[in-house]
């Protein structure tokens, strides 16, 4: 009998499809959008006529510079620690010199990065209109997570589940949607077309891997290159609507709960173990990060790096620029059960040996 072929990480495959029985819908204060960036472009089209600067973290994706940086917009990064806190110092100091700026925040992996309390005070002390990233710590579809503290909250979804368009946009206020422009029909039947074949392909059909792969870099290429907003595509509010978000979740942290203890055990120096529900697990390496990456590969392990960082941002201070150069972002999403967490385990502990023995 031929052996199914088995991967863990990389992108989300979808076996069956959605009924039109419950199709998320927007509202006045919600959007559902194509990918993270459309929700940022949105946002700042809400903050043009009052901000030229956005504060970000030096941790972040440098894509998500891009729709500042596309509207003319200044970028200002602050620091973060070695624990995933933000740098209230270098926070404050940038501030003070940027007030009346909008402020962009995430809580790393499910982490806090910074209370409420220091949010608030730099509210009012630097007039800061406060941007939530949860697409690390996304907490309901419904409303905002902390309005007391947020003007506007933005998610990308399409790491947490198998959607081909997926992000949001909340607002305390009634946003304007006058600049979204409809769906892209090509992004969304190509990626959901690639999501089908690779379920086929992990079911043993006679599927070959490279024609899933090249639409899915395909579609990182349309979302690169288009720089409006677009919605949400129907097939993917139909599958949105679907999800069991608290069976997502809960087996996210049993995953998460199980490999960091497996790799405790096998001598993985850990830095980050309160993680509840985290979008992947990290795990720093001091060396060799790079070689590891393909080593786990070739065993079916695809880890990404979270992120590749701006020039800009890796000239901050603070620990962002080791941290993402040394990590490795490691599934333990709801596709796997616990046995595929001993094996994750089990071959990141070879592959470290093995480096070990060789240096």
């Amino acid at each position: 009998m031929r052996q199914l072929p088995v991967e863990y990480g990389g992108d989300f495959h979808l076996s069956d499809k959605a009924s039109c029985d419950t199709v998320v819908e927007d509202s006045s204060e919600r959007v559902f959008l194509r990918c993270g960036r459309d929700a940022l472009r949105l946002v700042r089209n809400q903050l043009n006529e009052s901000c030229d600067t956005i504060i970000m973290p030096s941790l972040c994706c440098q894509s998500m510079e891009q729709p500042f940086l596309e509207a003319g917009w200044n970028v200002r990064h602050y620091a973060v620690d070695e624990s995933l806190r933000i740098d209230i110092d270098s926070l404050a100091l940038i501030a003070k010199k940027n007030p009346n700026s909008a402020f962009l925040y995430l809580n790393y992996y499910g982490k806090r990065s910074i209370s409420q309390e220091h949010i608030l005070g730099l509210k009012e002390d630097f007039n800061l209109t406060v941007i939530k990233d949860s697409t690390h710590d996304i907490q309901s579809m419904q409303k905002m997570s902390d309005p007391l503290v947020d003007d506007y909250e933005i998610a990308s979804i399409r790491k947490w589940v198998p959607i081909p368009d997926g992000a949001f946009a909340f607002s305390k206020k009634k946003l304007d949607v006058s600049t979204v422009d409809s769906s892209d029909e090509q992004h969304e039947s190509i990626k959901l077309a690639a999501m089908q074949r690779k379920a086929q392909y992990l079911r043993g059909e006679d599927i070959a891997k490279s024609s899933f792969l090249d639409d899915f870099a395909h579609c990182r290429i349309l979302l690169e290159t288009d720089l409006s907003i677009r919605s949400m595509g129907f097939e993917s509010r139909k599958i949105l609507g679907e999800v069991d978000w608290p069976t997502v979740m809960a087996k996210r942290e049993e995953n998460a709960s199980h490999l960091t203890q497996l790799l405790l055990l096998e001598g993985i120096d850990m830095k980050f173990c309160d993680l509840r529900i985290p979008l992947y697990l990290p795990v720093v390496f001091p060396n060799q990060r790079d070689e590891m990456q393909k080593e786990l590969a070739m065993r079916n392990v695809y880890c990404p790096v979270l992120w590749p960082l701006s020039k800009e941002a890796s000239r901050c201070s603070g620990y962002g620029s080791y941290f993402a150069e040394h990590m490795l972002a490691v599934p333990c999403d709801q596709r796997y059960t616990k046995t595929d967490m001993d094996y994750i385990a089990h071959v990141i502990a070879e592959v470290c040996k093995t480096r070990l023995k060789q240096r």
